[in-house]
């Protein structure tokens, strides 16, 4: 995928975007960077979703999204509005993407913490330069196996943590 066919948005202006249009949103992150000390620990989620009538899923319109929260959000990472957006693809796209879903999510990462500098000179918000780190990622076991390129529950080796399950010797 070309980085015209693959776009995620920065996080950097959209944390922007809220706090100057959010009075609530304002206030989270105002309260949060002040008790984490201008620290966020970004958790990154990814998920499928097939719009239309449940009991018959098309499946051609089926897409992947990646949402990012903070880890210092705490009880309100149950909170839908305290996920924000930062990419989405469709699944048939996805698939003619030689590296998949596992590459598309390292170039996000690559282009929210490389080139977006998230990861060296901070964001700028409210005034403070904010630090983010990479602290986790979240999904369901499709999404987990889609993003970290494992084999799932049917493989030797079902997850990122290579835990053999089977007497069989890894290669």
């Amino acid at each position: 995928a070309s980085d015209s066919e693959w776009g995620s948005i920065s996080l950097e202006g959209l944390l922007q975007y809220l706090c100057e249009n959010s009075t609530e949103f304002t206030e989270l992150i105002r309260a949060t960077l002040q008790i984490s000390h201008d620290r966020l620990s970004m958790i990154l989620y990814c998920d499928g979703v097939t719009p239309g009538n449940a009991l018959a899923p098309d499946n051609k319109r089926k897409s992947l999204w990646w949402y990012a929260s903070f880890l210092e959000f705490g009880t309100l990472l149950s909170c839908e509005e305290c996920w924000l957006t930062l990419a989405c693809a469709t699944t048939i796209w996805t698939k003619s993407n030689p590296a998949g879903v596992s590459g598309l999510t390292r170039r996000l990462l690559r282009n929210l913490f490389i080139q977006q500098g998230v990861a060296t000179k901070g964001l700028q918000l409210l005034g403070r330069t904010v630090h983010v780190s990479f602290h986790a990622m979240l999904g369901d076991e499709e999404a987990l196996n889609a993003m970290l390129h494992t084999k799932g529950a049917s493989g030797p080796v079902p997850c990122a943590a290579l835990c053999c399950v089977v007497a069989k010797p890894l290669a």
